[in-house]
């Protein structure tokens, strides 16, 4: 039996009594004070919250990006240190548990604990209990302009609140969690800015034996014969990529009597050729793996190229840093030209895998969702959330 299970066999063995959002807390709405009137928004002191300082900041805040004037107020006052902001409109369900006096926009609905409550519900504890709230919310909205949250079931949602000496057990146990999680945040930072300064100065090849080539001197942009929409379909033998779909899943497929017949007459990248998107998102990199797939012409392109010159391997680390020339249009394209411009430093071809070995351990490290840190991350906050539901989940009291 872990300390949980001791404390509520000894505390509440009959078990835990649920409550109404209504009942715990009371509801205010955030407002926005005149963004007209300039002495509002000019030696402010009170910190005002919008949905950018939880992006930006994370869940427990204390500051904000903005502050406005006392004067704002119009005697509303400001909302209690230790509330709760939670976005009932258009992001649904973001919150956060704000530890000063604050001002929130009108985006948030604010809960703050009813004086009967102060001394029964930790703040803490109630912050983790709004993570069930904020998927209610996002099950239980309606539609207009934006969505936004049905208050009625917002009010009427309902949280269980064991003792005291719970609630401490239970933050104790998902605070370890989040320490560990942010703790692994810090250090994927950490690494990602030692794999820039490292991918920096190895393609740069300072110290090191190399000649500056344009891409244009030892190879040439190819994309694939073009494929008519008529040609594809939502069901069928080869996945059709086009730039929507590009590293991701495809939404659309040609014939394998269509593919073969393409792929045999026309160009076809080979298997390791680097495929970039020409337009939109410029510069996203799939390496071709062999697997039978086709791709839009000219959104998605490759260097055919001779790799006694430059290995694709050392090429996929100098087109993560390429800033590409594009055009000005309405849709941002990248055209073959600029790429055939395109300048990096080459050196021999056993000094660029030696670089790309080590570029690509940083990568997979830092970027591979599969393993190395992103993976352990991942791992970490499915653990944290599974945890989480489970501690904030007890037998139902029985009042009748």
């Amino acid at each position: 039996m872990n300390k949980v299970e001791r404390l509520i066999s000894e505390l509440c063995p009959d078990g835990v009594p649920s409550y109404s959002i209504r009942e715990v807390f009371d509801l205010r709405n955030g407002y926005t004070p005149s963004k007209s009137n300039s002495k509002f928004w000019t030696d402010g002191t009170v910190p005002w919250f919008r949905m950018e300082d939880i992006q930006k900041n994370g869940r427990l805040l204390n500051s904000a990006i903005q502050c406005v004037h006392e004067s704002a107020l119009k005697g509303a006052g400001v909302y209690e240190p230790y509330s709760i902001i939670m976005s009932t409109s258009a992001t649904i369900g973001e919150h956060a548990m704000i530890e000063v006096p604050f001002l929130a926009n009108q985006r948030f609905t604010i809960l703050t604990r009813k004086l009967d409550f102060v001394e029964r519900l930790r703040p803490k504890f109630a912050y983790y209990l709004m993570f069930g709230l904020a998927q209610f919310c996002k099950e239980n909205t309606t539609m207009s302009s934006f969505a936004g949250v049905e208050m009625a079931k917002f009010r009427d949602f309902t949280i269980q609140i064991p003792p005291i000496q719970v609630q401490d057990e239970v933050i104790r146990i998902l605070d370890a969690f989040t320490e560990l999680e942010a703790e692994l945040e810090a250090e994927l930072e950490a690494r990602k800015t030692q794999y820039e300064h490292y991918r920096h100065r190895l393609l740069s090849c300072e110290g090191i034996d190399s000649q500056e080539l344009e891409l244009g001197s030892f190879g040439r942009v190819l994309m694939c014969k073009r494929i008519m929409k008529d040609e594809t379909s939502i069901i069928g033998d080869v996945p059709f990529f086009k730039i929507g779909t590009f590293g991701g899943e495809p939404d659309a497929f040609i014939a394998l009597e269509k593919f073969e017949e393409f792929k045999s007459k026309f160009s076809f990248p080979r298997v390791g050729s680097l495929l970039i998107s020409a337009a939109g998102t410029i510069g996203k990199i799939v390496q071709y793996n062999g697997e039978p797939s086709y791709f839009q012409d000219s959104n998605i392109v490759w260097l055919d190229h001779d790799e006694s010159v430059v290995l694709n391997e050392y090429l996929f680390h100098c087109y993560k840093i390429a800033k590409w020339s594009t055009d000005t249009g309405s849709i941002p394209r990248l055209y073959n030209s600029n790429i055939l411009k395109f300048r990096i430093k080459v050196p021999s071809i056993e000094e660029q895998k030696r670089i790309a070995d080590f570029l690509g351990k940083f990568e997979a490290l830092t970027n591979d969702s599969n393993s190395g840190l992103p993976a352990e991350l991942a791992a970490r906050r499915q653990q944290y959330e599974y945890y989480r539901s489970k501690l904030l989940i007890f037998k139902e009291l029985d009042v009748a």
